[in-house]
């Protein structure tokens, strides 16, 4: 990208839909999955269930510095949702295990397809996928580069 091609403004307009994303999809409730943060949350949300996965590979896929998730991570230990353990194969490397079912999860999940349905519906179809697309490539050259534990 040139440095004249508008850079900054697609950088104002992501941090613009990303504030309306926040005000417009539904936050967990304390209803449906007790004691835990919306970051907790959504992090949870996205860890399989009886999987190990590494760390590193949580901290790349979600977008999250390792010092911000570990400090998320030692929440959820704390809280009883998840396990920490070594890799056998690699002794640096630290493995998730996601402990047990959050009963309420699936209800948020539910509540959150409904209403991205409702935002891409208004959509024309081949706007939703360029936005997938723009959004898959802009990941992709996020992490390009970023050292993996």
């Amino acid at each position: 990208m040139k440095e004249d091609s508008g850079g900054f403004e697609v950088l104002q307009t992501i941090a613009q839909v990303r504030n309306l994303l926040v005000r417009r999809l539904p936050r967990p409730s304390f209803e449906d999955i007790p004691a835990l943060s919306v970051r907790e949350a959504y992090l949870l949300h996205s860890l399989p269930e009886e999987k190990l996965v590494k760390i590193s590979d949580i901290a790349q896929s979600r977008g999250i510095s390792p010092s911000t998730l570990t400090g998320l991570l030692d929440r959820l230990e704390e809280k009883g949702y998840i396990a920490r353990h070594r890799d056998t194969g690699d002794r640096r490397s630290v493995l998730i295990e996601r402990k047990r079912h959050v009963e309420g999860m699936e209800m948020w999940k539910r509540r959150m397809e409904e209403e991205a349905l409702k935002i891409f519906r208004t959509m024309d179809p081949k706007d939703v996928e360029h936005l997938r697309l723009g959004l898959s490539a802009l990941a992709a050259a996020l992490t390009e580069g970023e050292p993996v534990e």
